[in-house]
């Protein structure tokens, strides 16, 4: 099992896996949803640093974490232990979706986004609304161009069920 203590680490562990893989760090494309974008982010940071050429950073709704963030964590966090007691699941996978959020929630916690990447970002956003301004801070993240593009009437925590939807539009938009 994989043992990291931070988004960074993470991103650093997934720069790995992408060099051993790939060998070449040309033309990539990365994918983060929720914090998965904060963790596609970093892997950009360390795969420019590193002469790779990425392709487009694709986020699922994810703010950038350009300010302290402590409110907001605060009610993620009470939605998302609402939402693991509202699962249909025995009390210890409860518990241990528990200690997983407990873990993540530090993860969120103790980063903030520094610095800027040369790619592109296209971040998809749920809601009625126009992006928030936690959303469009991505554009102060990037020397390329960030498109914001919104997922309609699908939730934060819907994403997962519609995967096959969004990935087409993603493919056509990597395409």
């Amino acid at each position: 099992m994989l043992e990291v203590k931070s988004i960074t680490e993470l991103a650093k562990e997934l720069f790995q896996q992408v060099q051993f893989e790939n060998r070449s760090l040309d033309n990539i494309t990365l994918i983060g949803y929720s914090m998965g974008g904060l963790v596609a982010f970093e892997a950009a940071k360390l795969i420019e640093k590193n002469n790779g050429k990425i392709n487009k950073i694709i986020i699922l709704d994810k703010t950038a974490q350009t300010n302290n963030i402590q409110g907001d964590i605060r009610e993620i966090s009470s939605e998302l232990y609402e939402y693991v007691d509202l699962l249909s699941i025995s009390e210890s996978d409860k518990g241990r979706m528990t200690s997983y959020l407990n873990e993540h929630m530090k993860w969120i916690n103790g980063y903030q986004q520094k610095d800027t990447i040369q790619s592109n970002i296209t971040i998809y956003y749920c809601g009625d609304e126009a992006p928030s301004d936690e959303i469009l801070d991505w554009k102060k993240h990037t020397k390329g161009e960030a498109t914001f593009k919104q997922l309609k009437d699908i939730t934060h925590y819907e994403i997962p069920t519609y995967w096959n939807q969004i990935f087409d539009d993603i493919n056509d938009d990597i395409l």
